[in-house]
């Protein structure tokens, strides 16, 4: 045995590949690709959640407090219409912010288990928000490759139910933003409460794929030989 070990040794060769993960792809295997450290959600998996509850609390407090701020048409009543817009965008911006880092850490995560899994490169995990057309499917389409890569149960995304009630909680939000007059005062109440119950439907969705991403890359975190981070 240690003769073995020694002739090893003395041609530099590195042991076997120990099959890491069952989500390994073969192409990954044929290069010899070993993960490297996984990176552990630790406290953005809690930021993603609490920045999904506050972006839906801002979808229904919306309509009401913009209604009652500009309705006086005082001086007072502007600034703090304007005090809430810039809250808006700071909700807004942060959650932006936040999904980017969390989803930027799962996705170096795929690529350490599956790089040739990942259809989209690494910086539409921010630029497929914001990018008009194109963020109508490109952020779905990352957050898939990384679930087929890192979640072993089940296999399948999950993620349609998500991204079809975001996508319409939007749609219905723009109609009452660019179209409050033509919807009339109810019109605009009734798309607006559509939307609400949308978004937060959404919301529900998303917290549960984001845990599942979560946890599936936690658990392979501390399956991995190397140094994992948190």
């Amino acid at each position: 045995m240690t003769s073995q070990q020694d002739t090893s040794g003395a041609h530099g060769e590195e042991p076997a590949l120990q099959n890491p993960s069952p989500n390994l792809s073969e192409k990954a295997v044929q290069h010899k690709v070993r993960p490297r450290a996984f990176e552990r959600s630790g406290g953005l998996r809690t930021a993603v959640i609490v920045m999904a509850v506050l972006y839906i609390a801002t979808e229904w407090l919306d309509l009401p407090i913009t209604s009652q701020l500009t309705a006086g048409g005082t001086t007072s009543g502007s600034i703090a219409y304007n005090v809430w817009m810039a809250l808006l965008l700071l909700v807004l911006v942060a959650t932006f912010v936040i999904v980017g880092l969390w989803l930027g850490r799962a996705r170096r995560n795929a690529d350490r288990i599956a790089p040739d899994q990942q259809r989209l490169s690494r910086a539409w995990v921010w630029l497929g928000w914001i990018v008009p057309i194109v963020n109508f499917w490109f952020p779905k389409k990352v957050i898939d490759d990384i679930w087929r890569s890192t979640v072993r149960n089940p296999a399948k995304p999950r993620t349609g139910r998500w991204w079809g009630t975001f996508i319409a909680a939007h749609v219905l939000s723009t109609l009452v933003a660019l179209f409050p007059t033509a919807l009339s005062s109810i019109g605009a109440v009734v798309t607006w409460l559509l939307a609400s119950v949308t978004m937060t439907v959404a919301g529900v969705f998303w917290i549960r794929v984001a845990r599942t991403i979560s946890d599936a890359q936690d658990a392979l975190a501390v399956q991995s030989p190397s140094h994992t981070r948190v």
